[in-house]
C-alpha cells in the first residue's frame, strides 16, 4: 500500500487548521494510505495548543519563526510517503480537491502537480490587488522558466517522492519556496501539470498572512533558483 503524506505549514490558524486536518482524514483513495503532518510555526495564538489535542496527525512545533518554506521543509523532510502533498492551512483551498490534484501523479502523467486557482472561471479574489499581482508574478515566472504556468504560487501543490528527491533540499525560508518548487521543477525537466481547483480568499482580518511585500520573496527566489544546478546526491 502506498503513502500518500500531506504537509500543511501552520501559523497562527487557531480558527481554520482543525477543519483543515478533519478533512484531511476523511480522504480516501484505494490501495493509499494517509499521513497527516502539520508544522506549526512558533504561532502567537493558540494553533499549537489545539494541533496538541488532535489524534491521528504527526504535530510539530517550532521554538521559533522560520517563514512558511522552513515549516514546509520540516514536514517534507519528516513525510515517509511515497506521494507528497502540500496543503495551506487557512481553507482558502479546500483539502477535499486533493485527490483532483493526486490523480495525474497516480496515473503516471506527472512528477509535479499544481492545483490552479487560475484554471477555475468561478474563482474570486479579495482585491484587484492580489488578482492582478498573482498574474503578474505568473507572467514573470513564464518569462523566466519560459514555460506558461498558471497558478506559480499554488497554495495545493503535490510531487513524487523521486521529484521530491531531485529538488531537495528546500532553501528558501518565507514564501518564496513557492517559486523555488517551480524553479528546480522547470529546470529539472519534470512534468508539471496543474489542474483547476476552487478557491475561497480570506482577508487579512481572517488572518491571511501574505502580504504585497512577499512578493520580493517570490521574485527573489525566482530568480535565485532558475540558474540553479542540482548538487551532488545526498
Amino acid at each position: 500500500m502506498s503513502v500518500i503524506s500531506v504537509v500543511v505549514p501552520a501559523y497562527n490558524s487557531e480558527r481554520t487548521v482543525e477543519e483543515v486536518i478533519r478533512r484531511i482524514q476523511q480522504l480516501r483513495i484505494a490501495d493509499h494510505e494517509f499521513e497527516c503532518i502539520v508544522v506549526d510555526d512558533c504561532s502567537t495564538d493558540a494553533t499549537w495548543q489545539k494541533l496538541s489535542a488532535l489524534p491521528g496527525i504527526t504535530a510539530i512545533h517550532h521554538e521559533t519563526n522560520t517563514g512558511k518554506g522552513g515549516a514546509v521543509r520540516t514536514g517534507l523532510e519528516r513525510a515517509r510517503g511515497d506521494y507528497l502533498v502540500v496543503e495551506d492551512d487557512d481553507m482558502e483551498y479546500d483539502p477535499f480537491e486533493i485527490p483532483d490534484v493526486l490523480r495525474p501523479l497516480l496515473e503516471g502523467r506527472a512528477d509535479v502537480v499544481y492545483g490552479s486557482r487560475g484554471l477555475n472561471p468561478d474563482n474570486t479574489y479579495i482585491s484587484p490587488l492580489y488578482h492582478y499581482g498573482g498574474k503578474v508574478i505568473n507572467l514573470l515566472v513564464g518569462s523566466v522558466l519560459r514555460r506558461r504556468i498558471t497558478d506559480s504560487i499554488s497554495g495545493t501543490k503535490a510531487l513524487t517522492r523521486a521529484a521530491y528527491e531531485q529538488i531537495a533540499p528546500l532553501e528558501s525560508q518565507g514564501f518564496g519556496v513557492e517559486t523555488e518548487i517551480t524553479a528546480k521543477a522547470v529546470r529539472l525537466g519534470l512534468t508539471l501539470v496543474e489542474v483547476p481547483i476552487s478557491f475561497r480568499p480570506r482577508s487579512h482580518a481572517e488572518g491571511k498572512n501574505i502580504r504585497w511585500y512577499h512578493a520580493f520573496d517570490l521574485i527573489s527566489a525566482l530568480l535565485r533558483h532558475s540558474f540553479w544546478r542540482r548538487g551532488p546526491p545526498r
